[in-house]
Order: structure tokens, then sequence, then C-alpha cells
């Protein structure tokens, strides 16, 4: 009972230390705190991820700009795209929480976000946190072009799926989308010629897969004209890439990112019976039981501690005197009765 007791206490206490770090971010009564912690704990009790997880999470997401009110949502969201996806959750966070502010988008719309990025990651060659560290590099670029998110999502899979590294490969459609935006003289020059509009608004009327396939198709694809529109290096290269067979696979991949809704909680629910994330539930639950009953206790937990210390301090001691032998004795007696019973098995078993 002491050592149950104990147990509720410290885990109350960690989980409030936890709460009170978050709380600092937040402005708002006590009673509104008291209710955000409860939720906190009761979305936690049945989460797949630890508490520390979700206490970590919660704290980087309202760092990030997410409301207080709605962050327990969010974290919900991210959990799911992190359990499809195989990611950790802090990654996941970081990453949906960065694409949302970048296009001005809301904390009730991350299921939305989540179910694009899990397709990028599905049918490119990428992973979450591959995404976390560079998609940030091409967000503002495209928000500058008015572009969706599931455009640039779509040309990351394409390019990805054809062997770029995740880096280059959003690289590559920066830096294309940066001589759209401001085309040089040259490649002004060189549309007026060729009687094709390029520019912001060829991009915002055409998007981005039909002003590239018009233009691949009047330049004949020739990497010499279409060098004279994005340059040399990599500009070029991703254009390339995402116009070969006239775009067919950029043009299933936007497709697929377009028909995204779903996508995570689908693979979510494959994933949620997975041993080690019903583990996690039912550890989840258990320190949720101890926090809610080491509560009441935590205020009283220091005139308690050291009479606690002292029943511990008391069986050690009695461990080193020797008073349990008789009971090591019996659990060694049933050890080797037990083992010989298995050899005896082990020995019987081919015949039996």
């Amino acid at each position: 009972g002491i050592a149950v007791a104990a147990l509720a206490t410290i885990a109350a206490g960690e989980f409030n230390s936890a709460f009170n770090e978050i709380a600092t971010l937040v402005d708002a009564s006590d009673e509104q705190l008291d209710r955000f912690r409860e939720t906190t704990l009761d979305y936690a009790a049945s989460s797949t991820q630890s508490l520390q997880q979700i206490t970590d999470a919660t704290y980087a997401a309202i760092s990030a700009g997410v409301e207080y009110d709605k962050v327990t949502g969010f974290v919900a969201d991210a959990e799911r795209l992190a359990v499809a996806s195989k990611a950790e959750l802090s990654e996941t966070v970081t990453l949906l929480a960065s694409t949302l502010n970048a296009f001005g988008a809301d904390a009730t719309e991350a299921a939305e976000y989540a179910d694009v990025l899990f397709q990028t990651v599905r049918f490119g060659q990428t992973t979450l946190p591959e995404l976390a560290s560079s998609l940030a590099q091409v967000s503002s670029t495209a928000l500058a072009a008015g572009l969706p998110f599931e455009t640039i999502t779509a040309a990351v899979a394409e390019l990805t799926a054809k062997g770029l590294p995740t880096s280059q490969a959003i690289t590559a459609i920066r830096a294309a989308l940066s001589n759209i935006i401001k085309p040089s003289k040259e490649a002004s020059d060189a549309a007026a010629e060729l009687g094709i509009q390029f520019g912001v608004q060829a991009l915002q009327s055409q998007g981005l897969e039909g002003l590239l396939v018009d233009l691949a198709r009047v330049t004949g694809n020739n990497s010499d004209q279409l060098g004279l529109f994005f340059g040399p290096f990599e500009g070029l290269n991703g254009v390339i890439a995402l116009t070969a067979n006239e775009a067919e696979g950029f043009r299933q991949k936007l497709d697929a990112m377009r028909d995204s809704t779903g996508a995570v909680d689908k693979a979510f629910d494959t994933m949620a019976d997975n041993f080690e994330l019903v583990n996690q539930r039912i550890s989840n639950a258990v320190t949720a039981l101890l926090i809610e009953s080491g509560e009441p206790l935590e205020e009283r937990w220091a005139l308690i501690g050291e009479s606690v210390s002292g029943v511990f301090l008391a069986l050690r001691d009695a461990v080193d005197q020797n008073a349990f032998s008789d009971i090591y004795s019996a659990i060694d007696e049933v050890t080797l009765r037990i083992v010989n019973e298995l050899k005896d098995v082990a020995a019987v078993l081919p015949e039996a």
C-alpha cells in the first residue's frame, strides 16, 4: 500500500510539474486551467504515446501558436499522423504546426494537412523527419506564388520517387518557383518569342503542373531551351523530372493529394492494434489512475515523505539482516522444481 501510494504521488507530481510548464504559456483562469488539465489527462489516458511525449508535444504546439483550447485536438491529429507514418510525435507536431503557420491555416485544419503529408510519404521516397527539416524552405515561396499545399507536396513526392533526396527535391522546387515568380529578362524574352505566359499570373491561372506541361510542349522538353527559363542547375533538373511523360507522374501524385481525406485515419486504424501501441495504452491508463489517486496525497507528501522513507529504510535493513531468507529459500525451491519439470518435459516431448 505504501509503495502504491508513493508511486501514485510521484506520478501526480511529475504530471503536475509538466502541466505547470505548459500553463506558463497559457493566459487562462485557474478554472480554465483545471479543465485543460483534465482534458489533457483524459486524452493521454487512451493515447498510443507516453504521457511525457503528450505533455512535450502539447508544450511545443502551444509554443508554435496553437491555442490551448484547440491543442488537444491538434496533438491527437499529430499523433495519428505519427503512428501512420511511423514517426516520432515531437517531429510530427513540429512539421504540422510549422506547415499550418506557413500556409495561414488554423489548428482545426490539422487533420486535412496531416492527410496530405501522409500521402507525400506514401507516394514519395521521403519521411516525416526529412520533410520536417526541409519543407519550410519552400513554404514561403509557395505562399508568395499562391500555390496550394497539395501542389508542393505532390512535386516533392514525384521528385523523391524518382530518386532525389528530399532536401534536393525541395531546393529544386524552390528554385523553379523563384524563376517563375521573378523571371529573368532572358526568360521573359523567350516566353514572348514562344507565345506563352511565364510568371505569377500564368502560375496562378494554370497551376504549376499546367504551366510546366505547356512550357515543355512548346520547347519540346529541350533542356537548353528550358534552361533559358530555369537556369542550368537545381530548378532545371526539377522541371525536367516533373514534366517527364507529359507530367503523368506529377498529375497522379497531385490527384492523390487532392483525394487524401481519411488517409491517416485508415492507416492509423491498421497500426493501432500493434503490440507496442496496445501496451502503451495500458501503461497510460494505469499512469492516469495513479495520477488521479496520487493528487490528493501530493500536498501531504512533504509531511509523510520522511515516514515513507523510514519504512523503506527499515525494510532494507531487514533484507540485510536476512529477515526474508526463508522466503528466498522457498522461491529458490519452487524455481528449481519448475526448472526440473521443464527439463523433463523437454526430454519426453519429441517422443510424445
